[in-house]
């Protein structure tokens, strides 16, 4: 094998550390970003529950009452 060769085997080995270097990267980059988008919305449904849901007394509602139509179009999204 003479310097040519191993400059090219250089090259490739490097080439290809690169690719898996970047694809880690970016399925981590793409782990991270799914979290955020399902923590963000966990706090949107969250932040528009009834104030008093976590009472013992707490009752959401019948089918077709405002409190409970909008309780569920946040769960439902």
């Amino acid at each position: 094998m003479d310097i040519g060769d191993r400059i090219q085997l250089a090259i490739l080995v490097a080439a290809v550390s690169a690719v898996v270097f970047t694809n880690r990267a970016t399925r981590r980059q793409l782990m991270i970003q799914t979290f955020s988008d399902y923590t963000k919305r966990y706090q949107e449904i969250i932040l528009h529950f009834p104030e008093d849901i976590n009472a013992s007394q707490f009752k959401l509602g019948v089918k077709g009452e405002p409190r409970y139509e909008q309780t569920m179009r946040y769960i439902r999204t």
